[in-house]
């Protein structure tokens, strides 16, 4: 193998030039090419500009942190002679051997040096050209094939160099060589950070990478045309059942990463292929950690109004600093708003029910740190509603207290259905989640006087009668995403975690704690909890703060209380929520 080496004092692209055909015959199929026959190679090397580099993208592509370059070929004939020259980013005084012309390239202020190359005649050369990230040492030569290697281009076709002609190789194609594959959020992801040295995506809210191939040096190899790599992204095996999913946008590298499941991190594959080269694909692994995100609604009149997001990081799960924000008197409410109950929608929008215009608003996720957008009037109007859930299809479940009647509405506010509760006095609904146990998922439940009012699954006409399960006087009902229903139940003061072992039925696998480790008797709030098991649950007034609870053993324990989390006075906290 030959090499024409040159070391570049700056950034650096090559490509051949001229508009000659590719050699039109083959090799010899006998005897010795005679070696003093000479024919011409002549061919042009371009080092663009730094301004070029930065701004634009070019069709073969060539990293900003080029030094230097190799050009190889590959001959069946011993005469093909070495050759090297030191060349710069500024034309010198004096031309190196073998160098023709030297000067400013038209097109983008770089510059271009012409090579003609004495080579014997008969010589059969596949030209390679690869780039480097420093120069040769002097009287060196680079190694193919070292970690050093920023792209490589290569002929389309060998050519055979004819002796007394001038013989121009044709245009060669530049491929970039991955390094590494960049997974990085797009601009504005707020909701996307890294924990543990892993990348973390906070809520259920779609959001957007780019992933994209980057040379020995972390530069973008961002070519649209046939430069840039081929970057596939799968989910690792062994991962399923899927717990999220990822898929291409319109966009170029573009994707979008949605978490399904808090409880259990995500794993992708990443792989960047080099076109043309044969050179191996660049394989790697990515770890997602999703985070969900605790939700609270408050009135407190005192400015911190309104309804605010907070990451639960592992392994505290303790609400870090407010990561989403939007006021609720920018609906149109008369001075202070009442904010009472709330529930997070499958694509991350949060509906919140005003008790006095008993209308539910709908705050979509917005883009980044524009947190969320309110909306100008309510998507459901509906007076005396209770607490209310979403289904894992975005339907929404309202009781209403007066009328004993359980509406089921679509995602843009049409009703669906509606049935009337078997006690008459519904004050809350869960709907089981899709990892419920077998035959449970997508069933209602019903808070009410006599207990828990069980119904089967919205399909599409109206959710028949189940079962009555005799709980006490629950208020306020959640599913976490494995399926064990919490109930609190505000004349016992109590709150209780049931196993249930069917639709049909609840084997109470009761977990419990009354009196002053919960709430006050009469105490009502609606509460999530999240895939750790830990319960989120806010109090109002006098009862001012935050207050988790987590499961330990038989009993249920008073965790974290809290009446501020960074900026955030949580003085009159109705609602609190957990992303699924």
């Amino acid at each position: 193998m030959k090499r024409i080496c040159a070391a570049l004092t700056a950034l650096a692209i090559l490509t051949a030039c001229g508009s000659g055909g590719k050699g039109g015959s083959l090799p010899p199929t006998s005897g010795q090419p005679a070696a003093k026959k000479i024919g011409t190679a002549t061919f042009t090397l371009k080092i663009p500009s730094q301004s070029t580099m930065t701004k634009l993208r070019r069709r073969f592509y060539q990293s900003q942190a080029t030094q230097g370059v190799a050009i190889d070929w590959t001959s069946s004939n011993p005469y093909a002679p070495d050759y090297s020259a030191a060349i710069s980013a500024t034309c010198p005084d004096k031309l190196p051997p073998g160098v023709t012309s030297c000067g400013t390239d038209p097109v983008d202020g770089g510059t271009d040096y012409s090579f003609q190359l004495s080579i014997p005649a008969g010589t059969y050369p596949n030209f390679t050209v690869t780039t480097f990230d420093q120069a040769p040492a002097s009287g060196g030569t680079f190694v193919v094939g070292s970690a050093n290697e920023l792209a490589q281009g290569q002929l389309a076709a060998p050519v055979v160099i004819t002796a007394g002609a001038s013989n121009t190789i044709p245009n060669l194609t530049f491929y970039g060589i991955p390094a590494s594959v960049s997974f990085v959020p797009g601009p504005a992801q707020s909701h996307v950070t890294t924990y543990g040295g892993d990348i973390a995506v906070i809520g259920n809210a779609p959001q957007t990478f780019f992933v994209q191939a980057t040379d020995a040096d972390g530069f973008v190899i961002d070519s649209t045309d046939s430069g840039a790599p081929t970057v596939t992204v799968a989910e690792a095996a062994g991962d399923s059942p899927q717990h999220f999913t990822i898929a291409a946008t319109s966009t170029a590298y573009a994707y979008t990463f949605t978490a399904k499941d808090a409880s259990a991190n995500a794993t992708i594959d990443l792989s960047a292929t080099p076109g043309g080269s044969g050179l191996a694909p660049y394989q790697t692994t990515v770890t997602i950690v999703p985070v969900q995100e605790l939700w609270t609604s408050q009135s407190s009149g005192d400015g911190s109004d309104g309804i605010a997001g907070f990451p639960l990081y592992p392994p505290s799960y303790a609400p870090a600093s407010v990561l989403d924000y939007a006021n609720p008197t920018l609906v149109g409410c008369d001075g202070q708003c009442d904010w009472e109950d709330a529930a997070l929608s499958p694509d991350g929008s949060v509906w919140v029910n005003e008790a006095l215009s008993g209308g539910i608003y709908v705050f979509s996720p917005g883009t980044g740190s524009q947190g969320l957008v309110a909306p100008t009037s309510s998507t459901i109007s509906l007076s005396s509603s209770q607490g209310f859930t979403i289904d894992s299809q975005g339907r929404v479940y309202v009781p209403q207290n007066s009328s004993g009647t359980i509406y089921i509405y679509s995602s843009s506010g049409s009703v669906l259905t509606s049935f009337t509760d078997a006690d008459g006095v519904p004050s809350d609904v869960a709907v089981a989640p899709a990892d419920a146990p077998s035959g449970m998922a997508g069933t209602i439940w019903v808070a009410d006087s006599a207990g828990i009012s069980v119904y089967s699954a919205y399909t599409s006409g109206e959710p028949t009668f189940v079962k009555q399960l005799s709980t006490g006087a629950p208020t306020e009902l959640s599913f976490d995403p494995s399926g064990h229903l919490w109930v609190l139940d505000s004349e016992s003061a109590s709150l209780t975690e049931y196993t249930i072992s069917s639709a049909n039925g609840a084997s109470i696998g009761e977990s419990a704690a009354t009196g002053s480790n919960i709430v006050p008797p009469g105490y009502e709030s609606t509460f999530g909890v999240s895939a750790q098991g830990s319960t989120w649950m806010g109090a109002p007034a006098s009862y001012s703060g935050m207050y988790s609870f987590t499961l330990s053993g038989s009993a249920i324990e008073l965790g974290s209380s809290l009446t501020s989390v960074g900026s955030m006075n949580l003085s009159d906290v109705f609602s609190t929520m957990v992303a699924p």
